[in-house]
């Protein structure tokens, strides 16, 4: 080692001893990739940020309440113990015939489970002031989440019995390890329906007191004690379920030495449905539908595939005539993600090798553009390690971060460079760029994370929503500062050892600047303004600052003004239906469906799927003259003329 290098070469520093081990170095290189594209296939996807709002829906019914009774016997208790909860943003009760509902918010910050414990607290004292009769409060999350796929089931000849087949899938989806929940829209729950014959109740002299006795005592598990034996202790049970109809046609009222009386020798037994409060149709038709949401970090592809594929495995159990459909498939838009991407790496990989190429040379160009690969799959290590998953917030941030990651690569690049045309070797030279060059770099990358740093304590839901932004920002930029004063370093003395011929580093430094072409052009002109400026520094200052104020007081007079987001291409929307009476179930449907063969004409419709009652599919608002909701799938984008806004218009 010469004396220059030993200045160069600090005792004990460990940048440039990581420089002077290049096998080290460049394993730990190759280990990042390989993990990076590693998190690049496993990190959970899904269109949006998955954020937990502490909300909650308190549901205390009490049968023959009035509104004004339910709001002061039942609501203001609960109030009073709320309002004694660190932690709630806001009380909305909703007080009606038979029951009353309570949307209860916590602060965002707070816990989600912590607040829901705090909650059934909070009820359970108010319950003691409760009036006798009232049942017992009910409390669950309201999720503000869609769904990942909708699998609706839909025939126009087939019977309601017939699309029961949606309760085999939901007891198949609720089984794929990526699914939390399925719920069930539109369906109407089975129930035997029992028409006493007097006549023969007469003839055989059985009282209702009888019937209903014989029913006490059916149903039941009746555990007999226990039998030992040589083999072991075993309990006896008495199991007397109901399990079908067959069951209850079989349960003996009366008994005589003529024979015995069985239930259905007094009574018509049939299976009907219970009579419907809501309903749900898809396109005018009558559907059930399967809301599948998935869990949290699992991947929102997987979950969408594993769905369509179970769907396949068992779709010849049942009548080929009712349509199965998938609505609002988040799967698309997820891949879309991931495709944009890998799109948007090679695209950027792409055009910083032909401008670095062409302005510093080849092999400074190929150094500079591997750190775009470097830097954005070292990130997504990060945000895997962090439990975050892979969504257009994280996306925005990468890409964001594009145009900032090479910036310290080209200017330790560079400057090594400039060193070697002067006669120094390559090991000399990066380790110089790296010592003079390691603070301007820092402080410029400071300075950028300095500006995103705000964004990490914006309070509230769309703190947390914006969140995954500037940590994908740091993220890529740590990464990016490591590339420059260490992997950018020590690839450029290996290439410079291993794979130049010697000749080709007897370079002359005048010949890296633009002598003839479209690039010599407009650096002329770039040196000539450079000496202006430097020439009449305080002229060039009050420019600049005119400038300024007439760029902000243009825009503030002719510019669009400001919004929180910017309009975007939507595929899916919500409709509401309102009218004013006291409308029945099958008015509000006859009304909706007036509605849907409106909205149908549309071109840009591709599926209209209604709902009502105890098969909303969307969050109600407290207005009590909505009457349904559509929620709305539009064609793809490609496929129309009009804008999502147009179309909604």
């Amino acid at each position: 080692m010469t004396k220059d290098e030993a200045e160069i070469l600090p005792s004990g520093d460990f940048i440039n001893s990581l420089i002077n081990t290049p096998k080290v170095t460049l394993f730990i290189m190759l280990l990042v990739l390989c993990m990076g594209i590693l998190a690049f296939k496993t990190i959970p996807v899904e269109m949006e940020p998955d954020i937990q709002v502490p909300v909650f829906l308190v549901l205390v019914q009490h049968e023959g309440i009035s509104p004004e009774d339910g709001a002061r016997l039942l609501i203001k208790p609960i109030e009073i113990e709320l309002k004694k909860l660190d932690g709630v943003e806001e009380i909305n009760g909703i007080a009606q015939d038979d029951s009353i509902q309570i949307i209860v918010q916590f602060e965002i910050d707070l816990q989600v489970e912590g607040s829901l414990t705090d909650l059934r607290n909070a009820v359970e004292r108010a319950s003691t002031k409760f009036p006798e009769g009232t049942e017992e409060p009910i409390i669950e999350e309201i999720s503000i989440r869609l769904p990942e796929v909708v699998v609706s089931f839909a025939a126009l000849e087939e019977s309601h019995r017939e699309l029961t087949i949606a309760k085999h899938f939901e007891a198949e989806f609720e089984k794929l390890p990526h699914v939390l929940e399925v719920t069930l829209g539109g369906y109407r729950e089975e129930v035997l329906e029992i028409l006493l014959l007097p006549e023969r109740l007469r003839y055989f002299q059985i009282t209702i007191d009888e019937i209903l006795n014989v029913f006490s005592v059916n149903n039941l598990v009746v555990p007999a004690g226990q039998l030992e034996t040589t083999s072991g202790l075993f309990a006896i049970k008495l199991p007397a379920p109901i399990e079908d109809e067959g069951d209850v046609r079989e349960i003996p009222i009366k008994s005589s030495g003529s024979g015995v009386v069985k239930f259905g020798d007094v009574a018509q037994i049939a299976r009907k449905f219970k009579d419907a409060n809501g309903f749900s149709t898809l396109n005018g038709i009558d559907a059930i539908t399967l809301d599948i949401m998935k869990r949290p970090g699992a991947n929102s592809i997987e979950t969408v595939q594993l769905v369509r594929d179970l769907v396949a495995r068992d779709r010849h159990l049942f009548s080929q005539n009712i349509n199965i459909d998938f609505l609002f498939d988040s799967a698309p838009y997820s891949q879309a993600l991931i495709d944009e991407l890998s799109g948007n790496i090679l695209t950027a990989m792409a055009f910083i090798l032909i401008l670095v190429v062409a302005t510093l040379g080849p092999q400074s160009g190929v150094l500079v553009t591997l750190a775009v690969p470097f830097c954005l799959l070292g990130s997504l290590i990060v945000i895997l390690f962090l439990g975050y998953s892979y969504n257009f917030v994280v996306m925005f941030g990468l890409l964001l971060s594009l145009g900032m990651l090479i910036d310290g690569a080209i200017v330790v690049v560079e400057f090594a460079d400039a060193r070697m045309r002067t006669g120094a070797n390559a090991l000399e030279a990066y380790q110089e760029a790296v010592e003079r060059m390691r603070l301007p770099i820092t402080a410029s990358i400071g300075t950028t994370l300095a500006a995103f740093t705000p964004l990490l304590f914006w309070p509230g839901t769309t703190g947390k929503f914006m969140a995954y932004m500037p940590v994908t920002v740091f993220a890529v930029l740590v990464w990016s500062l490591l590339y420059a004063l260490i992997f950018a370093p020590t690839l450029g003395v290996v290439i410079e050892r291993s794979f130049l011929p010697i000749d080709s580093k007897n370079r002359s430094y005048q010949s890296k600047q633009p002598s003839i072409g479209l690039l010599a052009y407009f650096y002329a002109i770039y040196l000539r303004l450079l000496r202006e400026v430097i020439n009449r520094p305080l002229t060039s200052v009050a420019l600049l600052l005119t400038f300024l104020f007439l760029v902000f007081l243009g825009y503030a007079k002719y510019g669009a003004g400001s919004e929180f987001f910017t309009e975007t291409e939507n595929r899916f929307g919500t409709i509401s239906v309102r009218a004013q009476g006291n409308f029945s179930v099958s008015q509000k449907r006859e009304l909706t469906d007036q509605v849907a063969k409106r909205i149908g004409e549309l071109d840009e419709i591709k599926s209209l799927h209604a709902t009502s009652g105890e098969a909303w599919l969307v969050q109600r608002d407290t207005s009590r003259d909505q009457i349904s909701v559509f929620f709305v799938e539009l064609t793809p984008s490609k496929e129309r003329d009009l804008s999502s806004t147009e179309v909604f218009k």
